[in-house]
């Protein structure tokens, strides 16, 4: 127990040793609002990977999971109660297994909490349900409780389903489980007649099922219960039905209803409200008599489509396709609680250009191009004669644009995208699809589809480079030669400028990988791998490198999960950057790519698109938005503040927790000697427990290697080395267990 309560207390104090990635609120705003929970006054929403939390109704809103190194991939459920936060992330991969995720801090702090609940179980969790306050995780097969006294998933009664049974929603009321279950079209065309309603008595231990076929109820799919006094009610695909009997008879009661779909149920005071949906679109509607008639809003098709209804202290709570409202019980007055900016839509790409960063907005509002000339504090969007075009990828030089949309039309601008034209077949480009963008020396490269095509004329006219057979993912340029990524394990190069071209196949037969990336740097040669197709997108083989223009190749992987693809690179001196693919995070190498380590507190959505670096930021471009991190995070400094300090940087320790000895990779300035260092090992409040001669310093090269703390027979518990170095001071966090 005491072993577990310092891992704890080290996971919680120190987590990592950076500050975390910034998620820009723009460019775009994404505003479908997937999930909504309300506590008391807490109102609680997920925009795509994010969860924030009012407590004032909208005036000021917390991000509340950006504090973390875990992946929120996808969060398709939020519950509330007075102890904790949970969260279940849809996140995709072998991997990357989907998890409900807990806080009991209001997000200073989240646990993984899946004990209980296996992982076929989780891949099947379609909603929680609240019963004053127990949590339970409703599965396709079954429900668990929360156990809050023993943190973990349990079965509280037998809950084990029919085969051919998916539950969608449950209800616990007067002893008895209501489950409702998603019935199948097939099923009604083929005649067969299941239990669509399975009532368990929690009394007497027992399941039963009715098949009502007077009401039908049998055919639709069951969303949602409620009851009021003795009466229950059912939400189902064909309407509302109500049991006088304990769900034993139904009968349909949709009058005022249109016989639309009905999506949820809530009883809130003396009113009975519905998420129906009719002719392609949901609405709240309401009763004041107990269902027997049911009432639109004049004014319903003039506000966004509600997803969620929540009751709160003294509203109604909306959660909609478009923002968050607040009503009145009868919806005749409708608020927006959401009249900020707290959610971007997703980046495909990133440029920059004199100074000012661009990027391509797509799958969301306000699609299109984007421009920020203060490190992305502020984005202008520019204003042109596309509709809402989904950016897939952009490069930018002076005035000029040039855009791909949805990988299937390209576009250019002469006047700052003020307007764009499409490049045709006429103009010299056949295939429209294009995968990459390159400026070079004011020539214009497009890997399209079917080879490479550049322009000498800023668009106007195109002529082919080569590689019509093949689809072109990635180039580089490097003087004479350039460097052309593309399927099945096969990079293409060049020495001639693209006149002749030479074949480079990576040594991998496992599968193919697609070449997503490429990069020159120390006179070797980087590049980015993944998976095809697409299916396998989590797969992939990671960095490989040649010494030798593509002759040889070696992975360099070190520290990189197994199998991951890597989607984009970039470098800064001797600091490689590489965003992988789902859910694998950013990773950053001071070797040349010998080692790696993570970088990810902050990041909520790990779909990268693009890393980039502009002044003293590292850029990504992801499925969720753009996030920034400045450059000091990983010790790169700018040369004035260099020439002021004594230069003192360390990665994490490892192992952490320790219980024989800790070590950390420490890098120093070749202006002092690093064996004068004073070394000092203190515990949490601030008792000298160790003296420098504990330690080791195993110098690599001329500026780095590797200090080790032997901590063996120290008492387990959260320990800080402090190393005084000429005007630099670096305290390494580290926690002892038995």
């Amino acid at each position: 127990m005491e072993k577990l309560l310092y891992v704890i207390l080290f996971f919680s104090l120190f987590g990592s040793s950076f500050a975390k990635w910034e998620r820009l609120n723009k460019p775009g705003n994404y505003r479908n609002i997937s999930n909504l929970d309300v506590y008391n006054n807490d109102i609680y929403i997920t925009l795509r990977d994010n969860i924030y939390h009012t407590n004032d109704y909208g005036k000021h809103w917390k991000q509340v999971n950006d504090n973390t190194d875990l992946i929120f991939n996808d969060v398709l459920g939020i519950c509330k109660n007075s102890d904790y936060l949970f969260a279940y992330s849809q996140n995709q991969g072998v991997l990357f297994p989907k998890n409900i995720y807990v806080t009991g801090d209001n997000g200073a702090n989240w646990i993984t909490y899946n004990d209980g609940l296996p992982p076929w179980k989780l891949s099947l969790l379609y909603q929680f349900y609240k019963n004053s306050e127990d949590v339970y995780a409703v599965t396709a097969k079954t429900v668990l409780k929360f156990d809050n006294i023993n943190k973990k998933w349990v079965l509280p009664f037998d809950s084990t389903l029919p085969n051919y049974y998916l539950q969608r929603t449950m209800l616990i009321y007067q002893n008895k489980l209501y489950l409702g279950s998603e019935v199948y079209p097939q099923d009604i065309t083929s005649g067969i007649i299941r239990p669509n309603v399975r009532i368990y008595d929690l009394v007497k231990n027992t399941y039963y099922d009715r098949v009502d076929t007077i009401s039908n109820i049998w055919k639709y799919t069951v969303n949602s219960f409620a009851a009021i006094d003795s009466v229950l009610f059912c939400g189902t695909t064909g309407g509302i039905f109500v049991s006088k009997d304990e769900g034993v008879h139904w009968e349909l009661k949709s009058e005022g209803l249109n016989s639309a779909g009905v999506l949820q149920l809530l009883v809130d005071k003396d009113y009975f409200y519905a998420i129906a949906r009719y002719l392609g679109r949901n609405y709240v509607v309401y009763s004041t008599n107990k269902g027997e008639n049911w009432n639109y809003n004049d004014n319903a098709e003039s506000y966004p489509e509600p997803i969620k209804i929540c009751p709160a202290m003294d509203r109604l709570i909306i959660s909609t396709n478009d923002g968050l409202y607040s009503s009145t019980d009868s919806l005749e007055t409708i608020i927006s609680l959401l009249d900020t900016v707290l959610c971007g839509n997703a980046s495909l790409d990133l440029y920059v250009d004199n100074n000012k960063l661009f990027t391509g907005i797509a799958y969301g509002n306000l699609d299109g191009i984007y421009e920020s000339s203060d490190f992305g504090n502020n984005w202008i969007f520019k204003e042109n004669n596309l509709v809402h075009p989904p950016i897939t990828k952009i490069a930018v030089k002076d005035n000029f644009i040039f855009i791909c949309v949805n990988y299937s039309v390209s576009y250019y601008s002469s006047d700052s995208g003020k307007t764009f034209k499409v490049i045709t077949k006429e103009m010299g480009l056949p295939y429209p699809q294009v995968y990459a963008i390159k400026i070079v020396k004011d020539i214009v490269y497009f890997g399209t589809k079917f080879g490479i095509f550049y322009s000498n004329d800023w668009g106007q006219t195109w002529k082919e480079l080569g590689l019509g057979n093949s689809l072109i993912f990635s180039l580089e340029f490097d003087g004479d030669y350039i460097f052309a990524g593309t399927q099945n394990n096969i990079l293409w190069i060049s020495s001639d400028k693209g006149v002749t071209w030479n074949s480079s196949k990576i040594p991998f037969n496992d599968y193919n990988l697609d070449i997503n990336d490429i990069k020159v740097i120390n006179n070797e040669l980087f590049i980015g791998t993944t998976h095809a197709p697409n299916a396998d997108s989590w797969c992939g083989k990671g960095i490989w490198v040649s010494k030798d223009i593509g002759k040889t190749w070696e992975e360099r992987n070190n520290g990189i999960p197994d199998f991951l693809g890597v989607q984009t690179i970039e470098q800064y001196e001797n600091y490689i950057f590489i965003g992988l693919n789902v859910n694998g995070g950013v990773y950053y190498s001071t070797d040349y790519g010998q080692n790696w380590q993570s970088h990810n507190r902050g990041l909520t959505n790990f779909m990268f698109n693009k890393l980039l670096i502009e002044d003293k930021y590292l850029f990504a471009a992801t499925a969720g938005g753009v996030y920034r991190v400045p450059l000091s995070d990983f010790g790169i400094v700018g040369v004035d503040e260099v020439e002021r300090k004594n230069y003192l940087y360390n990665y994490p320790p490892f192992p952490n927790p320790a219980t024989e000895q800790v070590s950390s990779m420490i890098y120093w300035d070749l202006a002092l000697d690093i064996n004068t260092a004073d070394i000092k090992i203190y515990d949490i409040y601030g008792k000298q427990v160790a003296e420098k001669t504990s330690t080791t310093l195993e110098e690599q090269g001329p500026y780095y290697g590797k200090l080790t703390w032997n901590c063996h027979g120290i008492n387990p518990g959260v320990y800080l080395i402090s190393i005084n170095y000429g005007t630099e001071k670096k305290t390494i966090k580290v926690c002892v267990v038995e």
